[in-house]
Formats: structure tokens, sequence, C-alpha cells
């Protein structure tokens, strides 16, 4: 008789019976949109929010649930460091502006009377705000603050960044890449006309706008960290985002560099010149420098700055990577990118190592590296740090957070320097969709990206509604700014272009002069955003037939940029391209057709064959050689 088989058993299990899967970032972020609307739209409390996703199927513990929290910004709770924050701003813009400010934090309004109690409760007397130390915190990113409607000309919500203004400066060159479309928007289309005879041999071309990003303010808009604790940091006037660029007069810029210079001497002798505190205030005065255009003394200063807390804190302190960030701003408003482009790639690396690469710091570190990238015309290499940089903003801050937002705009402004314009069209909309609905109308951010969105869609024909876009984001400057502002001046520049698309020129004309001549005043006419107006004007001035008075302005600004940009800066090269066609419309084909090659030899030097400029450049060459053989 066959002995019965052994039953069959299954091995014991490797981990407990009642131990669940573990909850995969995935998990979360499918979960996310019902958990915001649960906590944050209808206001449940933490536990109510658990038991109601428990019976929907989603378990998971009360700490997960407050770091997911804190992580998408949702956090109700205000902390002390931002209380104390917002206690400084106030009391600050008060003080120094005669403003009254309201703020909101992380969307939510703050009851004036909260942070009198915060204060009151910490025992921290209003003299007492202005020489606090800064906290610890690098951002406040989930800050905003505005000035409250019937106390004065309204200000709309703007991110508080911090304590410096050296941060101020900065809330990333992000935002000053998306800003600005002002300088020369048409500097792509020198020498034609929307109506240019055919007989003149010029050709429509294809290729996007170049010159009209950089302009209008310093690129200092880096993120910084908050001033470190100094003993006189109330003489220092440490005053957060209401020196943003946006939000004041050069005026506000000449009273900061002397507070922070008075600053520095005093804590220079107190301390030691290469004392923390004293680089501190050295780094700042620096950014206020440059706000005023004084980029040469602002390089050198902040040389020193950052060479001294290279050898106070070592190369890959927190501190020192912030005066990093702030000079390759100054690099940058120099047009010295080689070397902006090597220290944004310093930063990066250190940055990654110290803090990871999901760091909101690190995340804006990329999209700063890949405007650098986009002011060389390496747009392919421009594109992939930026899709990085958004990749990973969505991932930590979700897609409409105003950083997420920023790199949207980043990476449209990239796609409209490619020439894609219907991929650059749809991520435009998309940003401007998301700034409207979480910035509000006239926000700085959703203005700029008005801009873009009407630089983009006039490239493609669309003149009703560029037209339109234009406009409404120049009345929005006008309303928030006033028209003596430099971010108004941009939306004048770029509707200007608008309007010499159109075959409006006298229009054009009009507007492009009222840009050169504000800008001339507030930047000096030897700045290189001034020359782009020059430029600017030579070619409206062309459109017209006034082919004389164009050679002027052409030669004004040529002579300008050789001396600020050099002889092979693309902004120049697009001055030698707009003389090349003053000098063809009076017949001087043989100087034409030597301006046309030197642009062209420029551009395929600087920009290589295949960039749109350099094809360009090759259809203007090509333009003069037929008038001049037609010419006999």
């Amino acid at each position: 008789m066959e002995q019965p088989a052994e039953p069959f058993m299954l091995p014991p299990p490797t981990t407990p019976l009642n131990r669940r899967r573990p909850i995969s970032a995935q998990d979360w972020e499918d979960q996310r949109a019902r958990i915001q609307q649960l906590y944050s739209t209808e206001g449940r409390p933490l536990k109510e929010v658990m038991d109601i996703m428990k019976e929907e199927g989603f378990q998971a513990t009360q700490r997960q649930y407050k770091r997911k929290i804190e992580l998408w910004h949702l956090d109700k709770n205000i902390k002390d460091a931002e209380m104390q924050a917002i206690a400084r701003k106030q009391k600050k813009r008060k003080t120094l502006e005669g403003k009254d400010t309201a703020f909101r934090v992380r969307g939510r309004p703050v009851e004036p009377e909260k942070i009198a109690r915060a204060m009151k409760r910490k025992n921290i007397s209003e003299d007492a705000l202005l020489s606090a130390p800064s906290p610890a915190a690098t951002t406040f990113s989930d800050i905003s603050y505005y000035t409250p409607a019937g106390v004065g000309p309204p200000t709309p919500d703007v991110p508080y960044s911090g304590q410096s203004i050296g941060q101020d400066l900065a809330h990333s060159l992000i935002s000053y890449a998306s800003s600005e479309f002002a300088g020369s928007p048409w500097n792509a289309f020198a020498g034609q006309s929307p109506a240019a005879s055919n007989s003149q041999g010029f050709y429509e071309p294809t290729s996007p706008p170049r010159n009209t990003l950089f302009t209008s303010q310093s690129p200092a808009l880096f993120p910084n960290s908050p001033v470190p604790e100094h003993v006189d940091q109330s003489q220092t006037g440490t005053l957060g985002s209401s020196f943003n660029q946006s939000h004041v007069h050069i005026g506000s810029y000449q009273k900061m560099e002397g507070m922070y210079r008075n600053a520095s001497e005093r804590n220079e002798k107190a301390l030691g010149a290469g004392h923390p505190i004293t680089l501190s205030n050295v780094h700042n005065l620096a950014c206020a420098l440059e706000r005023q255009g004084n980029n040469e003394a602002a390089e050198e200063i902040a040389r020193r700055a950052l060479g001294g807390k290279e050898k106070a804190l070592g190369k890959q302190h927190r501190d020192t990577l912030e005066s990093a960030r702030s000079f390759i701003s100054t690099l940058f408003g120099q047009y010295k990118y080689k070397e902006a482009e090597e220290m944004s790639r310093r930063v990066l690396g250190d940055g990654e190592r110290i803090m990871g690469f999901n760091h909101p710091d690190i995340l804006g570190d990329m999209s700063n590296l890949a405007c650098v990238l986009q002011a060389q015309g390496r747009y392919q290499e421009s594109e992939e740090m930026v899709r990085r940089a958004l990749d990973g903003s969505e991932r930590v801050f979700g897609k409409e957070h105003p950083d997420t937002l920023k790199s949207m705009g980043v990476l449209a402004l990239i796609l409209y320097r490619r020439g894609e314009y219907k991929a650059a069209e749809g991520m435009s909309r998309r940003t401007l969709d998301g700034s409207e609905r979480f910035q509000g109308n006239e926000h700085p951010e959703t203005l700029r990206i008005m801009r873009l969105l009407a630089c983009v869609l006039e490239a493609q024909g669309g003149h009703k509604e560029s037209e339109e876009m234009a406009r409404r984001a120049l009345g929005g400057c006008e309303r928030v700014f006033g028209k003596e502002h430099l971010e108004t001046l941009s939306s004048v520049s770029v509707f200007a272009w608008v309007l010499y698309r159109q075959g409006k020129y006298k229009a054009a004309e009009e507007m492009g002069r009222r840009v050169l001549d504000s800008r001339g005043r507030i930047l000096g006419f030897s700045h290189s955003n001034t020359l782009g107006d020059v430029r600017n004007l030579a070619e409206v001035l062309w459109a017209q037939g006034r082919y004389k008075e164009s050679e002027e302005m052409a030669r004004r600004a040529l002579g300008g940029s050789e001396r600020v940009l050099g002889k092979e800066h693309p902004d120049t090269l697009d001055s030698v391209s707009v003389l090349a066609s003053a000098l063809n419309g009076q017949g001087k084909y043989r100087a034409a057709e030597e301006m046309s090659r030197r642009a062209l030899d420029g551009m395929e030097k600087v920009l290589g064959n295949n960039h749109p400029y350099t094809l360009y450049s090759k259809n203007h060459l090509l333009s003069v050689q037929i008038a001049r053989a037609q010419s006999g």
C-alpha cells in the first residue's frame, strides 16, 4: 500500500500578514486632488480628512499626511519664522515706504491682528523687528504681500523671498527671462517691413525676435539666502521683496546703496573685513549697485563678497552658494555668459551634493543655468535643463505652484526662441492660465507671460489677438507700476513691435520714441537695453523709407553695442544688419553687402550655421546681393 503523500504546505510569510503595501509617490499623487479639496477647499480638519480617505480606500498615518501637506504647501499653520518675516516686512515697508501691507500665506489671507498677537506672544517689539536676526529658512516662497485697496497705489501680490536685497534681486532668473520682451523684439527682422517690396529683395523671416528678454532690469534675479545675523542689521535696510525691481524706482536702490555702504563700513571696523556679517552687507551693496545699472562696480564688490565667504565659510557653505548665485547674475548682466555658465554649473553641482536634486533652490539653479545657456543660443541644452527643472518642480510643488509656472514660462520662451511657435503658444497659454488663476490677472508674472504670448502670436501672424494681448499687458503694467516704470516700458516696446509687424509704422515710431526717451533717462543712453531701443527705432524709420535717419540711428546703436557688448555679440550683429538695410535703401550696395557679410560671419561663428538667426542673415545677404545686381 502506498504511503500517503505529505500534505502541501505554503512557506511561512516573510513579512507580517497585517503589513500594508508601502504607499508610493504615485499613490499620493493620485489622491492629491481629493486631499487638497477636503483639506484646503472645504477646510476640514486633518483627522476628518484621514477618516474620509480611509473610507474611500486610501490609508496613511498622520505623520505621512503632515509631511505631504507641508510638501504640497497646504499647511494652514503659519510657522514662527514666517510670522516674524511677515512682521519685519510690515514694519520696514511702513517705515521706509509709508505703505500698509497685507499678506497671504499659501494663498490664505493673514489677519493683521494675528500678526500683532504673535509678536506680543513672542515679546518682540517693533524696534526689535528691524534688527532681528534672519530666520534659518532660505526662502519664503509661500508668502505674498500687496498694498490693500484705499491706502496707496495698488501693488500686486509678489512673492516674499527672504531678507536680503540680493534675494529680492532674485526671485530667480526664471522670472527675469520670462519678463523681458522689450529691448528689441523686432531685431531678428532687421531690414524687414511687413510690406517690404519684393523689388528690394527682402524676405519675411520666420525666425523669432531675439533681443527681447534681458532688458529693462538687471539680471540679478537668482535666489538668495537671508542676510546672516549681524549686529547692525537695522542699518542694512533688509527689505525683502519691496525692493524687487518690479516695484521700485532707481532712487530706492540709491538709498539702499547708502545704507549698505554705511553698514559695511561699520561692520568692517567692528568685526573685520572677513566676518560673515560684513560680507553679507558687502553682498547686498553689490546687489544695490547692480540694480542701478552700475555693473562694473557691482562685479568688483560681488567678487569681494564671494571671495570672502569662500575663505571664511568654504566654497560649499549655503551662504557662499547664495553669494555665488548673485555673482552669476552680475556676470550675466555684463554678458559674460561663459563665466556665468561655469559658475552656474559649479553652484548646481555643489548644491545638489548638499541639498539633493529636488530641493527648491536646486530646481531654481537648473532653470537659471537654462537661461544662461539660452542667452548663448544653445537652445537644445537649455531646453533639456529647463525640462529637468520643470519635472522636478511639478513633483515637489505641483503643476500650478508659482515656481512651476516660472519654469513653464522659461520653457515657453526657449521654444519661442527655437521658432517652435505652436509648442511655445501652448506652453504660454498654459502658463498664463495658471498664473491668472493662482496669482491674479495683474500679477507681474501674469503680465510678463502675456507679453511672451503676444510675441508668439504675432510671430505666427495672429495680429488681432497679438495686439489685444499686448494692449492688455501694457494696460495692466500702467495700472500697477505707472507709465514710467521699466516694467511698463517693456510692455510698450512689445506693443510697438506688434504695431510694426502690422505696418502701423507711425504708431510704432511713437511708442518706440517713448521707450527710448524714458529708458534713456532711467538707465542711461549707453546702457545695452537703451541701445536696443535705438536699434528698434532705426528699423521703424527704415520701414517708412526714411533711410538716412535710419542709418544715423543704426550707427549710433552699433557704436554703442560694440563698446558695451563687443563686436561679435548677437545684439551687435543685429545692429550691423539694421545698418546694412539702411545703406541698401540708399543704394549704397557695396557697403550694405559688406555689413551683411559681417553679420552673417558673426552669426555663424557665435550661433552656428543652422541657427534661425544665421539662416535669416543668409537671406538678408542674398536680398542685398539681389538689390545690387538689379541696380546694374
